[in-house]
């Protein structure tokens, strides 16, 4: 998702607005959760590599995905993409979620926690509590996922 400014040439009517344009543009590179997934994450037959780390993944029962934050269903989709049948399944909790294959996309409130948010940050609990060493996880966070997962203060009582 490369942004680009559509009344560029209104905008930009001196060198100033120009440089301030492409500072725009820049800052909406740098944020583009697409890319930035894209950037780090390779798939090279059986080797994941995420950034500087690097995990063979015949070596493990399951690879799965859990996120929560208003970027973490595009990234599942992105590594939905990337992984391909490698991707077991997972779990994401979204603000406006985006669909995916093998993760279920919830939708939850932001930036008041709901009844529903707790919901269904139980249903993540409880996929992570079923995972083990012989599976491996990608877990993204994201802006906004403090208020997205969330657990009754009740419950640390």
């Amino acid at each position: 998702m490369t942004v680009q400014i559509q009344n560029r040439d209104t905008l930009a009517t001196t060198p100033l607005k120009e440089h301030a344009l492409q500072i725009v543009e820049a800052v909406y590179d740098a944020i583009d959760t697409e890319k930035r997934i894209r950037d780090i994450v390779r798939l090279d037959g059986s080797i994941l590599t995420i950034g500087e780390h690097s995990y063979d993944i015949e070596k493990y029962r399951s690879l799965s995905i859990i996120g929560f934050g208003k970027a973490s269903s595009k990234a599942a989709q992105t590594l939905e993409a990337i992984l391909g049948d490698t991707l077991t399944g997972g779990i994401v909790l979204d603000k406006d979620p985006l669909a995916c294959k093998r993760v279920t996309v919830y939708q939850g409130s932001h930036p008041q926690p709901t009844a529903h948010n707790v919901a269904v940050s139980e249903k993540i609990a409880s996929f992570a509590q079923g995972l083990t060493e012989e599976d491996l996880a990608i877990i993204i966070v994201s802006g906004g996922g403090s208020s997205l997962l969330c657990w009754p203060q009740s419950e640390y009582d």
